[in-house]
C-alpha cells in the first residue's frame, strides 16, 4: 500500500507535533504536555511492549546469521532497522517491516 494515505500523513503529523513538543518550554510546553500524556498511561505503554517481540525476534535472527562467522559485526545498521519498526508501529500505527524489507523507499530516505 502506498505510505501517503491520510492516516498515514495524520500520524506523520503527530509525530511532529510531539517531538516539537518535547522540545519546547515553558507555558507551550506545558500545555502541550497535559494533551500528550494520556498517550503514555501504562495500559497504552503495556499494547507497545506486545508489540515489540516480534520485532525483536527478527532483530535476533538477524543477528543470528553472524554467529558462526567468528568475525565482528557493525550491529548499528541492525539497531537502526528495529528502531525503526518499533517506532513506525507505535507511533505510527505502520508495520513497516524495515529489518525484513530494507531496500523500501521509506527505509532508504529516512536511513542514513
Amino acid at each position: 500500500g502506498s505510505l501517503f494515505f491520510p492516516e498515514f500523513i495524520a500520524n506523520r503529523f503527530f509525530c511532529f507535533a510531539f517531538v516539537f513538543t518535547v522540545c519546547s518550554s515553558g507555558d507551550y510546553w506545558r500545555q502541550k504536555r497535559h494533551l500528550l500524556t494520556p498517550a503514555f498511561h501504562f495500559d497504552i505503554l503495556r499494547e507497545y511492549a506486545r508489540m515489540m517481540p516480534e520485532h525483536i525476534e527478527t532483530f535476533v535472527r538477524k543477528l543470528e546469521q553472524h554467529a558462526d562467522t567468528g568475525r565482528p559485526v557493525d550491529i548499528f545498521p541492525y539497531i537502526t532497522l528495529l528502531t525503526l519498526d518499533v517506532i513506525t508501529e507505535c507511533a505510527m500505527g505502520l508495520r513497516l517491516h524495515a529489518q525484513l524489507r530494507p531496500d523500501q523507499p521509506y527505509v532508504q530516505a529516512v536511513s542514513y
